[in-house]
């Protein structure tokens, strides 16, 4: 089975993995995605959908005019290790992307034939579903995040949400 962790965070890193360490078998396959929003995602702009994997840095693949959150870039690249050294298996595939997080989430699981996409609930900025009415989600305010919503209203596979450690 191939699966395609979504981390941001360091806690996020530890509960894919706390959840992917009980399931994964010899045979399985990570791919481990963080996705580095652009300042002008939040305007509704496209930043390009940048494949940052094969680029030295996030930054050496961000397109002209656009800019990236040095320290959402940081903890993407720290969960990204996290994930990698937590994990017994052969090798977690580790990818970075630019752009609108839940779009890119969406690509790479595409992209990589995966078969479930595994994510948290929520980032730190506390976004809801209510925020997200085109998920057809009706959880209290808080209770799950903007991307995770989307991810699951624009999923045609498997998706689990999981919620930090410590929640």
């Amino acid at each position: 089975m191939r699966y395609l962790a979504a981390v941001d965070t360091v806690h996020t890193a530890a509960a894919v993995s706390d959840y992917l360490g009980r399931r994964l078998g010899v045979d399985d396959e990570v791919v481990a995605v963080t996705v580095h929003a652009t300042e002008s995602d939040a305007a509704g702009e496209d930043a390009g959908a940048v494949d940052a994997s094969t680029a030295d840095t996030a930054d050496a693949a961000t397109p002209t005019g656009f800019a990236v959150d040095s320290t959402a870039e940081r903890d993407g690249l720290e969960a990204l290790n996290v994930i990698g050294v937590r994990l017994a298996v052969p090798e977690v595939d580790t990818v970075e992307r630019l752009g609108d997080v839940a779009a890119e989430l969406l690509d790479a699981a595409s992209t990589f034939d995966v078969d479930e996409i595994v994510l948290g609930r929520r980032a730190g900025t506390m976004d809801s579903a209510e925020e997200s009415p085109e998920a057809g989600l009706e959880l209290p305010e808080g209770e799950l995040g903007s991307t995770a919503a989307a991810v699951l209203a624009g999923a045609d596979r498997p998706v689990v949400v999981l919620p930090s450690v410590g929640d």
